[in-house]
């Protein structure tokens, strides 16, 4: 912590790595593509998270680190 007059404000590391580690066909309403798998590990501090997004070019995130699906796009 740091105090400069009467505030105190704190440093906090933040370290993102992502890679790409596969690509997956999925359907989205009966459309096909072809979604980025990719393996994440945020550090926030003393916390890491790890897991894997599915993202589509131009669609957006298909399914997420919890496992939910994408089933429906709001978009053509």
């Amino acid at each position: 912590h740091l105090v400069k007059g009467n505030q105190e404000t704190a440093t906090l590391m933040l370290v993102y790595r992502a890679s790409v580690v596969r690509q997956q066909v999925v359907t989205i309403q009966q459309e096909t593509f072809t979604a980025f798998v990719i393996a994440f590990e945020d550090q926030y501090g003393d916390k890491l998270v790890s897991g894997e997004r599915w993202f589509v070019p131009f669609v957006g995130e298909v399914r997420t680190s919890e496992g939910h699906y994408l089933i429906e796009r709001n978009f053509r």
